[in-house]
């Protein structure tokens, strides 16, 4: 949940339980509807995994399906709550595909189901970038490549993200194909060429046209590059410097 520490300030006790709760009972349904498993619960967040303990072929398809769903029960009780007069939900989804180390985890007195590793923690890293880019689920490479043609992305960025020194594509899952895909993709092969004055012109047509928060974050590096352009040796690497 974003902002929930400023969305729980204006609550009480009883409000923010009670807001919670009503969260994650609508989550957990989605997750089990999609076969997922709840791994655990974190304060505001939740871990979900899919493919274990026992894979089902269709793993990371279906992690995008209840990512999708996620987002609706978001905008669901966002109209729920606009009525009554409340506060508004914001959610950020992070997916990524790969090996882990699964197994009972903890103590000798107390030991839980759980996954851990590197692609435990990218997973966790998409899911933070969400904020820095303005959108709402943002997959890896690798689980973009495991979905295909299942489901609609567009590529974001090219990214480096903290705690890691490998760059990773990254990519929004999104509702249905549009013009906004299309056109975004232009520009940002247009941005990796180095054209970056044709690449601005279509990143602020888009950002105004679509509202497009990605797409005002190239503006400004368009911007940037423009009055000091990269130079020759220049990867195209945005570096995260944020969880």
């Amino acid at each position: 949940i974003r902002g929930f520490t400023s969305l729980a300030e204006k609550m009480t006790p009883r409000e923010v339980v009670e807001f919670l709760n009503r969260y994650f009972t609508d989550i957990v349904q989605v997750v089990s509807n999609h076969n997922g498993m709840v791994d655990k619960f974190m304060g505001d967040a939740v871990m979900v995994l899919f493919g274990a303990p026992l894979p089902m072929g269709d793993d990371p398809h279906r992690a995008a399906l209840c990512a999708l769903e996620m987002k609706r029960i978001a905008e669901t009780l966002n109209a729920e709550l606009g009525e009554s007069g409340n506060h508004r939900l914001e959610i950020g989804v992070g997916l990524n595909t790969g090996p882990v180390i699964a197994g009972n985890i903890g103590s000798q007195h107390r030991m839980e189901y759980t996954v851990i590793g590197d692609n435990v923690n990218l997973a966790s890293r998409m899911e933070g970038l969400n904020k820095f880019y303005g959108t709402k689920i943002l997959v890896s490479e690798s689980t973009r490549n495991a979905v295909g043609d299942q489901a609609t992305f567009r590529e974001i960025d090219y990214v480096r993200v903290k705690g890691k020194t490998k760059p990773v594509a990254i990519f929004e899952l999104m509702e249905e194909p549009s013009l906004l895909i299309d056109r975004y993709e232009e520009a940002l092969h247009l941005y990796r060429d180095r054209k970056f004055e044709d690449a601005l012109n279509i990143f602020v047509s888009i950002a105004d046209e679509f509202d497009d928060p990605p797409s005002r974050i190239f503006k400004d590096r368009c911007l940037r590059f423009i009055e000091s352009p990269p130079e020759s040796g220049w990867d195209r690497v945005f570096i995260a410097g944020t969880k």
